[in-house]
């Protein structure tokens, strides 16, 4: 085993070279970033009070009997839910919650204990770039307002949870079920939304424009959705990765997923060094080594001509994707969540083929509100209504199935190190095995 792992290194030597020396320059400027932003942490940890001004540039969010607004590292609960919205200027006093801040390092999470002023956006006729993201999200409201007529509860918020991400609008029940069949990744916007998002937009450009031209729309476009979305660390990778798809697309090189998904995860460390800690961002950059990585060392599914052949072969593929995945999540999963889905595999393996219909649907029905009444509207909003609803049956069924979720030990840092470590060798080995044959 040995013997053939030195041989694939050797035969490998110029992208082992580029892999250390992309490392060293990665190391050289984080460690100096993070070694900044956690003497800033120490010292807001350190204080009593901490009187902060920011402008709300993402949608606040009810957790419990509290609204939380995001900026940046600090994450506000307010004691109940306000009216503030994206482009509000806020300026509060607030202490900082040590137990959370010990748990999640990623955030600083402040208790507000009073608002001293609040500045209400208000649009002065010019583009700006917090005008940009309010019109966003009042768009968002009225869509919203309008998916509920049209599909109902708890259609309506399933469907917007799989378009942009986020689980607003479901019952603690029904998010409860996705945790517990290994599903809960559908209802946050990650590197799959964009990817249809870039093969919907590029498809369709590239049959009506210039290839430059239709490469440069798709990029607004994923962009875009980007800001639809909000500034996630999963869809931040994503939309990384997909630059650089377009940009080999555009000067027609090879494009490396495992490259770009390296340099992606090095560029948001360096952005923000505290990701490192982030539950998300471990998850998206485990979930795509998954993919990128180990997938392509399970057995290749066979192309079949029949309808039931192409059923089997999209069952088939699920289920190896899957299995990919859960592979290289499973050690983040269970340290976060102390569990681990029994039925993941069976659930995602025969529901996760519903994900594309569906958000397909849900695009179309999107635009197809800008111009179609009401009454036309209520016809195109049937069949994604029934898609919806095999998926909340179909989840409904595999969260009842007895010991869905068994509970775990967390492992430790230097288990879950070992686990990658063996992990990878094993794929190196099973490369260099399979160049020898």
């Amino acid at each position: 085993m040995i013997v053939i792992f030195l041989k694939y290194l050797q035969k490998h030597q110029k992208s082992a070279f580029y892999f250390v020396a992309l490392c060293i320059v990665f190391i050289c400027i984080y460690l100096p970033r993070f070694t900044q932003e956690n003497g800033v942490r120490k010292l807001i940890l350190q204080s009593r009070s901490v009187h902060i001004n920011l402008t709300i540039v993402q949608r606040p969010t009810l957790v419990g009997t509290s609204e939380q607004i995001k900026s940046g590292v600090f994450t506000i609960s307010f004691p109940q839910e306000s009216d503030f919205k994206v482009g509000d200027h806020i300026e509060a006093i607030g202490t900082v919650d040590a137990q959370v801040s010990e748990k999640r390092k990623d955030e600083i999470p402040l208790i507000s204990q009073s608002i001293l002023h609040v500045h209400y956006f208000s649009s002065s006729g010019h583009l700006s770039f917090v005008g940009f993201l309010r019109e966003i999200e009042d768009f968002c409201d009225r869509e919203m307002r309008l998916f509920t007529s049209l599909l109902g509860s708890p259609h309506a918020p399933l469907l917007w949870g799989i378009l942009f991400g986020g689980s607003s609008g479901l019952t603690s029940q029904f998010t409860k079920e996705f945790t517990l069949t290994g599903l809960s990744h559908v209802l946050s916007a990650s590197g799959f939304n964009v990817v249809i998002v870039l093969s919907f937009s590029l498809s369709l450009f590239m049959k009506i424009l210039p290839k430059r031209l239709a490469v440069f729309c798709s990029l607004v476009a994923i962009i875009i959705y980007m800001f639809f979305c909000g500034f996630s660390p999963p869809v931040l990778r994503a939309v990384i990765m997909a630059a650089g798809l377009l940009l080999s697309t555009y000067t027609g090189r090879e494009y490396s997923g495992q490259w770009w998904l390296l340099i992606s995860s090095m560029i948001l460390l360096i952005y923000q060094p505290f990701y490192i800690y982030s539950v998300s961002f471990q998850l998206t950059v485990a979930a795509s080594y998954g993919l990128l990585f180990l997938l392509p060392l399970f057995p290749q599914v066979k192309k079949r001509k029949s309808v039931f052949g192409e059923l089997c072969m999209t069952l088939e593929e699920n289920f190896w994707t899957t299995v990919a995945a859960l592979t290289a999540t499973a050690p983040i999963l269970i340290s976060t969540f102390s569990s681990f889905s029994l039925v993941a595999i069976i659930a995602n393996t025969s529901l996760l083929w519903l994900v594309s219909p569906i958000m397909l649907f849900g695009l179309v029905l999107l635009f197809a509100s800008l111009i179609l009444p009401l009454l036309v509207l209520k016809f195109v909003a049937i069949p994604l209504w029934i898609l919806l609803e095999v998926f909340i049956q179909g989840i409904g069924v595999f969260s009842r199935v007895p010991y869905a979720s068994l509970p775990f030990i967390q492992p430790t840092f230097w288990g879950v190190f070992l686990y990658y470590c063996i992990l990878e060798g094993w794929r190196i080995y099973c490369l260099a095995k399979i160049k020898q044959e």
